[in-house]
C-alpha cells in the first residue's frame, strides 16, 4: 500500500471526527456557549450572606498568619489587610463596586461528621505551663489559639446546623467574573 493510499483511507475518518466535534460544541440555541458548572455549584442556591460566610472568611483570612509567624509585624499587616477587606465590603454594600453573588450548597454529611470527630483545636496550656516557656513560644501559642479559634467557630457553626436539621449548608461568594471565566474555558 503506497503512502498516498494511506492518506486517502484516513481522510474520511478525520473529516467525520471533525464534524462530530463541531456538532458537540454547538449548542441548540445557535452559537451560544453552554455554561458548565462544577458539581457543588450545580446544586447551589442563591442567598444572602450570613454568619456562616462571615466566620468562613475570618477563618480563611487567619490561616496565612501561621505561615508568616516568624516575620516581625505580620500580625499588624494582617490587621491592615482585614481593615482593607472590610472597607471593600463597605464599598460593595454602598454600590461603588461590583456585588458578588452569595450561594449556599449542601455539605456532605461525611465532612461534617469528620469535623465532629476531629475538631480544629489546639491543646490548652495552663498559665504555669506558658510561664515556663520562652516568650517566642508563648507568642506562637497565642497565635495558634487565635487561628484555631477562628476555624473552630466556623466548623462549630456548620456542626450546630447539622445537629439541628440533619444537614448543613455552607456558603460561598461568587463574582460575575468567575461565571464568565467558566464559560470561556469550556
Amino acid at each position: 500500500m503506497a503512502d498516498g493510499d494511506r492518506q486517502e483511507a484516513e481522510a474520511p475518518v478525520a473529516g467525520i471526527k471533525r464534524v462530530k466535534e463541531e456538532e458537540a460544541t454547538a449548542s441548540p440555541s445557535g452559537g451560544e456557549k453552554k455554561k458548565i458548572l462544577p458539581n457543588w455549584r450545580k446544586s447551589s442556591i442563591p442567598c444572602e450572606g450570613s454568619e456562616i460566610l462571615k466566620k468562613k472568611k475570618e477563618a480563611i483570612a487567619a490561616r496565612p498568619l501561621w505561615v508568616s509567624r516568624d516575620v516581625p509585624g505580620a500580625m499588624e499587616c494582617w490587621i491592615e489587610e482585614r481593615e482593607k477587606a472590610l472597607a471593600e465590603e463597605a464599598d460593595i454594600a454602598s454600590g461603588k463596586k461590583k456585588r458578588k453573588k452569595v450561594v449556599k450548597y449542601k455539605m456532605p454529611n461525611e465532612v461534617i461528621q469528620q469535623m465532629m470527630r476531629y475538631p480544629d483545636t489546639y491543646p490548652e496550656c495552663t498559665e504555669e505551663e506558658l510561664a515556663r516557656r520562652s516568650a517566642s513560644n508563648r507568642q506562637l501559642h497565642r497565635l495558634r489559639m487565635f487561628i484555631d479559634g477562628k476555624m473552630f467557630a466556623y466548623e462549630q457553626t456548620l456542626i450546630d446546623q447539622y445537629l439541628k436539621h440533619g444537614y448543613a449548608f455552607d456558603e460561598a461568594e461568587i463574582s460575575d467574573d468567575e461565571d464568565e471565566e467558566e464559560e470561556e474555558q469550556k
